[in-house]
């Protein structure tokens, strides 16, 4: 749902930019066609884009950093992993063979779902294992923010899961695990626990590989910086054009 409004923000803000930069030209061109109730109109909208300018502006600049975190993070074996910020890539393994969702659409066994009716949402996942070449680590995808393929979709309908033996990318933090407070733990790996850290809040999971996540970060990075500064620089001018200050 969290995501569903972001994209929506988003569309919002692009229409919001393509009206705003097609009327800053018409008017500081002198456009004959520009009268005084336009001209107050789109001094509305500089005085907008004053105030979402800075944000777009901080959400690149946040893009930015996620990008940067990403990238200065090696991807680690799982039997070398530490409590911390890691970043691992392996297969999807369940805890238990009894131990899976069913996801609402297709029904097919998966360790998370997310299902799409119209404007309903809804989120289910369980905890799963990560496996690789030399262990398994214990992975709770709860408040990640989840980037995989949609397994069915129809007209009105969408349905993302996760399933066993997907291959994916996982960057979170790595704390203790239940298994390991219960006992079960046979090995230092199996201690630990991937999952959204109190003070590190990125945490994804993706079933793109991380050369396609550093690009689609680094796009988005520069998309709203440039855009921001954009508007900020086109808002002072608008508003100082109408006030005679240029």
């Amino acid at each position: 749902m969290e995501r569903n409004r972001i994209t929506f923000a988003f569309f919002c803000v692009g229409v919001y930019f393509l009206f705003f930069i097609v009327s800053s030209i018409a008017y500081l061109s002198g456009n004959r066609y520009i009268n005084d109730s336009s001209r107050e109109l789109i001094l509305t909208l500089g005085i907008a884009g004053f105030l979402v300018g800075p944000w777009i502006f901080m959400k690149g600049f946040h893009w930015y950093s996620e990008k940067l975190l990403i990238e200065n993070t090696p991807t680690s074996k799982v039997r070398s992993i530490s409590r911390g910020r890691v970043e691992l890539f392996g297969e999807v393994v369940l805890v238990n063979e009894n131990v899976f969702l069913k996801s609402p659409h297709s029904r097919a066994n998966c360790v998370l779902y997310k299902y799409i009716s119209g404007e309903n949402e809804e989120f289910n996942s369980t905890l799963f294992y990560l496996k690789d070449k030399t262990g398994k680590v214990l992975v709770d995808p709860s408040g990640a923010e989840i980037d995989i393929h949609c397994l069915g979709h129809s007209e009105f309908i969408r349905e993302y899961c996760l399933l066993p033996g997907d291959r994916v990318y996982v960057h979170g933090t790595a704390g203790g695990s239940p298994l390991a407070e219960g006992g079960e733990a046979q090995k230092s790996e199996e201690s630990l626990m991937i999952k959204k850290g109190k003070k590190d809040s990125f945490f994804y999971i993706s079933d793109k590989p991380e050369r396609e996540l550093r690009y689609l970060y680094e796009t988005k990075a520069w998309g709203g910086l440039m855009a921001g500064w954009l508007m900020i620089v086109l808002s002072l001018t608008i508003v100082f054009n109408y006030f005679n200050l240029l």
